[in-house]
């Protein structure tokens, strides 16, 4: 008995030694790891607190490689004097109270894949098949226009062929498509939501591949640091006014808020984290002038 006593102590104080080092390597990792953990050790939140995240991470990585990644939604104040975000109601460098509801703001971080991303491949697969109908109908009206005999037009989709060379044309199409969206690589969105609108930056690692495939030129002198503090380049910057918007859907399933202006366009999709979605409508709600739930 005493034995086994002996040995459980051993391991538990190897366990609290190895747990030690980790904290020790994550507090001198924070300022790295972007400005997510950089507002954590501003914060002077215990590494034990977010150890499980940590823990939680290899899977979120494995799962991020195919697909996309949300990351935490954090609620921070900032202070338009310095221009920097802050997790606690004082300003670390000017000293300034932050508690206003003006300086309010919700940040987060989604990585995508656009070929993995369901309303980037609908929206792409609903423009080729507009391009396509457009096509025929044009082609059925230059038929009843300029050919001699009219009833050429009607028989032209059904004796001339041309349905099956169109669904070839059509299945080529969305082949070019998938492997253009596959050659776009990951997508970086960084959110941005405060008493004034929604900002939304996408950026993408520096390569003359990801560029080309979005008909972009290769421009490398562009790269700098992006939010988290790695070079990348930004190729889309949008910011939309809470006045502007006209219609809101929010999506649990998929965990996503659509943002449309006009009503009938999808101006912006936020992608927040699941346990903070009610959060973030609730934020959003007041704000809005319509709102339908899906």
């Amino acid at each position: 008995m005493e034995k086994r006593t002996r040995q459980l102590l051993t391991r538990e104080a190897a366990r609290d030694r190895m747990c030690a080092s980790r904290e020790a390597r994550w507090r001198a990792s924070f300022p790295s790891k972007g400005f997510a953990w950089g507002l954590i050790a501003a914060a002077d939140i215990s590494p034990s607190c977010v150890r499980s995240q940590y823990a939680r991470r290899p899977q979120a990585a494995t799962a991020a490689k195919f697909g996309s990644e949300r990351k935490k939604v954090l609620h921070v104040l900032y202070c338009k004097k310095c221009k920097i975000n802050s997790a606690s109601a004082v300003c670390s460098q000017c000293g300034a109270r932050l508690d206003s509801p003006q300086n309010e703001r919700y940040i987060w971080h989604y990585s995508r894949l656009p070929l993995g991303d369901a309303p980037t491949l609908m929206g792409a697969v609903r423009a080729l098949a507009i391009t396509v109908i457009a096509l025929l109908l044009v082609m059925f009206v230059g038929e009843l226009i300029f050919s001699p005999d009219k009833r050429a037009a009607l028989t032209m989709f059904s004796t001339s062929g041309l349905v099956p060379s169109v669904l070839i044309f059509f299945f080529l199409a969305l082949g070019a498509m998938a492997l253009f969206l596959g050659l776009r690589g990951r997508e970086e969105l960084y959110y941005i939501l405060d008493q004034k609108g929604a900002r939304l930056q996408i950026w993408i690692d520096p390569s003359r591949v990801k560029c080309w495939a979005r008909f972009l030129a290769y421009e490398p002198y562009k790269a700098k640091p992006d939010p988290e503090g790695i070079q990348r380049i930004m190729i889309a910057e949008t910011q939309l006014l809470w006045n502007d918007v006209q219609r809101v859907e929010i999506r649990r399933r998929a965990s996503r808020i659509d943002l449309y202006r006009p009503a009938s366009f999808r101006f912006m999709s936020l992608y927040p984290d699941p346990d903070e979605l009610d959060e973030i409508e609730n934020y959003i709600i007041p704000r809005m002038k319509y709102l339908s739930k899906k």
